[in-house]
């Protein structure tokens, strides 16, 4: 997906407003660590399948509706389609279909 420096700038800003998930517990700094490379190296993607990958671990706790919605305003942006943000809804107890 090709896209202009604003819409990038814009992307960038969305997933770098998830950081603060992964900075807050000690056994996220693996993640932290990933996220912040792949940030550095324009993956924006992959910067937010690692904060989706650490919120679906079974340590973590349930993720927020405003978290789970963040995330697939990125999804759809992004023009990712995958099963996180399924898997993310039903953790948070909001099973439902769809974007």
């Amino acid at each position: 997906m090709a896209i202009d420096k604003e819409k990038f700038e814009e992307l960038r800003a969305g997933v770098e407003q998830l950081r603060p998930i992964l900075a807050d517990e000690q056994r996220a700094l693996g993640y932290l660590s990933l996220f912040d490379e792949f940030v550095r190296e324009t993956e924006l993607g992959l910067a937010l399948h690692t904060v989706c990958d650490y919120l679906l671990e079974s340590e973590t706790p349930r993720p927020e509706a405003t978290t789970v919605e963040q995330i697939r305003a990125l999804h759809t942006s992004m023009e990712i389609e995958d099963d996180c943000l399924g898997r993310l809804r039903q953790k948070a107890g909001r099973i439902q279909a769809g974007p």
